[in-house]
């Protein structure tokens, strides 16, 4: 990535000794060729320290957005552009928590510690345990398990906005299971 706000996570990162690993969206949109203002990231270890550490480093703002699952968010204003990096705790291991994301196509993990030692990147470091990179390629969208959008309902509406920003098909299986869980979106009084 030629992004030079990415190059400054890496430099954060290289200079600790956790493990972490790129996932999401951003990672997807990197090998499609597509921008992404949204970071996330992944890791072992105690994910509220780090994002208050990297927070500092980047001079951006510390978001706590849950201290039970260590999910935090550091946010960064370049210019007019808001740029967030999404931290959370790797609980087992990247494989298994890979299998608990929303779709296949942001199922995907990238050793950003291998990536930083080895200076070069190629697709078999992809982490792929659901074939996210053959639906990338199929411009598919595919739901991860059959729960995903009990477990959090927004997942409805994120599978819209994927497909339509991508332009990418809805499995068939998928869309049979969003309609089956759409009435867990809720009209709001």
């Amino acid at each position: 990535s030629q992004d030079p706000f990415f190059i400054k996570i890496l430099n954060f990162i290289s200079g600790r000794n956790e493990n972490v690993y790129l996932i999401g969206g951003y990672l997807r949109d990197l090998l499609i060729g597509h921008r992404s203002n949204d970071i996330d990231l992944s890791l072992k270890g105690d994910v509220i320290n780090y994002g208050r550490l990297m927070a500092d480093y980047l001079k951006g703002s510390f978001v706590l957005l849950d201290d039970v699952h260590q999910v935090v968010r550091v946010v960064i204003k370049e210019g007019k552009v808001v740029r967030t990096v999404d931290f959370a705790e790797i609980e087992t291991d990247i494989e298994n928590d890979l299998t608990r994301r929303d779709f296949s196509i942001n199922a995907l993990a990238l050793d950003l510690k291998k990536f930083i030692k080895d200076k070069k990147f190629s697709l078999s470091d992809i982490i792929d345990v659901t074939d996210g990179l053959a639906d990338l390629e199929d411009k598919r969208i595919y739901a991860v398990s059959s729960n995903i959008f009990k477990e959090d309902p927004i997942r409805l509406l994120r599978l819209l906005r994927i497909g339509h920003k991508l332009g990418f098909l809805i499995d068939e299986k998928t869309k049979l299971l969003a309609v089956k869980n759409s009435h867990l979106i809720k009209k709001e009084k």
